[in-house]
């Protein structure tokens, strides 16, 4: 569990050093395309998507 939690910190860090290339044009298509892919998900499971305590830190750390 808290390797698990080690690597998606460092995996959002990396990422977080990406964006910093990217335009805001760039940033706001990802935004959408991963939006979809989230309602396709939905849809095809036909009920929410559970998330992890884990990803809940990880997102909880973005928005620092």
């Amino acid at each position: 569990m808290v390797w698990l939690v080690v690597m998606q910190i460092v995996s959002t860090i990396i990422e977080c050093a990406g964006l910093v290339r990217k335009t805001d044009r760039e940033k706001d298509l990802e935004i959408l395309l991963l939006r979809r892919q989230l309602d396709i998900l939905a849809r095809a499971r036909d009920k929410p998507l559970r998330v992890s305590r884990a990803e809940k830190l990880v997102v909880s750390l973005n928005r620092l």
